[in-house]
């Protein structure tokens, strides 16, 4: 179950630096990362929805399997973000340190939800294990 702690610990650590910059700009740019970290948020807890968890009965450590479905919408995504940092850098419509941020927020949200659902049903399936 540490695996499952070790990556969101250390993108919040690498995270914090860039939401520090935004937040002192100002409340608009504080604002704009808690949204992106909200709709991080609500977007792993659909990917994580979209996985399969399973338990190997010789040691008990969790397998995924993740649906064809949550790889090509991790491309869209992707190619979302590369389209719109461009699209909004290059017009100055917000500030590349915000959009970073914002993108940050973003995965990191994604990251925590999805591997909460993880955890989830983890301690479902290892539940009705220990009943059988």
């Amino acid at each position: 179950m540490a695996r499952l702690l070790i990556m969101p610990i250390i993108m919040t650590i690498l995270s914090i630096p860039f939401f520090s910059v935004t937040a002192s700009s100002g409340w608009f740019g504080f604002s704009l990362v808690i949204l992106g970290l909200l709709v991080g948020l609500i977007l792993g807890v659909f990917l994580g929805s979209l996985m399969e968890v399973k338990l190997r009965e010789e040691d008990g450590k969790i397998v995924m399997k993740g649906s064809i479905l949550v790889v090509l919408l991790w491309g869209i995504i992707i190619l979302i973000k590369i389209l719109s940092k461009n699209y909004l850098s290059e017009n100055h419509i917000l500030g590349l340190d915000i959009l970073t941020s914002i993108f940050l927020a973003i995965t990191l949200g994604t990251m925590i939800s999805r591997r909460l659902i993880i955890y989830q049903r983890y301690l479902k399936k290892n539940k009705f294990n220990s009943q059988t």
